[in-house]
């Protein structure tokens, strides 16, 4: 399972608000306001920059690059959270990625984004492979401004199995994937459920 993440290097562009309601602070976000990207975390949790990308680049010859931030929901949070292959708390990765539609292999479709779970890459050859994951769910999401993905959650087969959520979209001209990951064992998914849904559920982009 850890190789449905991908992880990066050092970070900007990254803005956590606070909201403070009733003299308290109830949530903080993850936001990255040039590409509309807006998702609410627990205020207990921590964020990481993990890749400082310009998703959208003032100068024509400047390449795009992805824009990456952890989230990690342990008690003490620490970058090699992201590292473990089953970890006992929840931490994920919200991010955007840039597309080159020369590059592409195949069109842009559901399949593709499903691929980015149920499949992983061997490591001797760099082929995709079918992984051995449970498709737990499996639903197409629609958001306003032609924003089009899919909602899929897996679970590996292991002894200790692992669930991860992927919530993926593309933008309405296929130019950005946007993508949030949350992923820890089973039981510590199911424990932490209610913050996982309003994770994904707070996920906001805004056409640019």
């Amino acid at each position: 399972m850890s190789r449905m993440r991908a992880l990066g290097g050092a970070g900007i562009l990254i803005i956590v608000l606070v909201l403070v309601a009733c003299g308290g602070a109830d949530a903080q976000y993850v936001s990255n306001e040039k590409a509309g990207l807006f998702v609410k975390i627990p205020t207990q949790w921590k964020t990481f920059p993990l890749q400082a990308g310009d998703v959208k680049p003032d100068g024509l010859m400047a390449a795009p690059e992805v824009w990456r931030v952890g989230i990690d929901g342990a008690a003490q949070p620490r970058r090699s959270d992201f590292e473990s292959a089953a970890p006992d708390a929840p931490n994920g990765v919200v991010e955007v990625i840039p597309i080159d539609s020369t590059k592409l292999t195949s069109s842009p479709s559901l399949g593709m984004l499903r691929d980015l779970v149920t499949q992983t890459t061997d490591p001797t050859t760099g082929q995709q492979t079918a992984s051995a994951v449970n498709v737990l769910q499996d639903e197409e999401v629609e958001m306003g401004s032609g924003f089009w993905g899919l909602r899929t959650t897996v679970q590996s087969s292991d002894k200790e199995p692992v669930r991860l959520e992927q919530l993926a979209l593309f933008d309405n001209g296929v130019h950005r994937l946007y993508r949030v990951t949350v992923n820890c064992t089973a039981s510590c998914f199911e424990a932490h459920a209610n913050d996982i849904e309003s994770i994904f559920d707070s996920l906001t982009l805004r056409g640019s």
